[in-house]
């Protein structure tokens, strides 16, 4: 009889532990903000043709997305003409907001209604760029704050030179009449 309860007490036991077991685990949530990825130019880009020059516009836009929410500036850099201030604007400031331990979420950029003209061996593109809603802080020591979506048009300037794509200016509005 003491050899049965031993049996039965063994067998709950070992069922409980079993049971323990054999949960399910529990499920492991996803980071909420996912890390964004760097962009890779794509192989239209590197070709000296129209569609080369709009498919690195794209890129470079893709570029200044990563670049505002990381604040690696790296590929950014590669890509401007050291002579482009608007691209150096953007360099210094995603930099800075870097460096005060602010950051940004969200607000990425599209095209529409794009033209292209040439002048000079420059490329102009003309686009309407399409800002996506967002959150920021430009500092630690400064509140969060939020962007709705907006529109402005653009005009890039692009240079093909030493068998690549350079962002040249960048300046709201269309190409000046001559």
């Amino acid at each position: 009889m003491r050899s049965s309860r031993l049996l039965v007490v063994f067998l709950l036991a070992a069922l409980l532990m079993l049971s323990g077991c054999s949960k399910e685990p529990e499920p492991i949530e996803p980071d909420p903000t996912p890390t964004p990825v760097e962009p890779v130019l794509p192989e239209a880009a590197k070709e000296n043709t129209e569609d080369g020059a709009l498919a690195f516009l794209e890129h470079y836009l893709a570029v200044m997305d990563y670049a505002s929410s990381t604040g690696d500036i790296t590929q950014l850099t590669e890509l401007s003409h050291p002579e482009c201030t608007g691209c150096k604007t953007y360099v210094d400031l995603f930099t800075e907001r870097r460096r005060n331990g602010g950051w940004v979420d969200g607000g990425g950029q599209s095209t529409s209604d794009v033209s292209v003209q040439t002048i000079n061996g420059e490329v102009l593109i003309t686009a309407n760029i399409h800002h996506a809603e967002g959150t920021y802080q430009e500092s630690k020591s400064e509140e969060p704050g939020s962007f709705k979506p907006s529109t402005v048009q653009v005009t890039h300037g692009l240079f093909w030179t030493d068998d690549r794509w350079y962002l040249t200016q960048m300046f709201l509005g269309e190409v000046p009449a001559p």
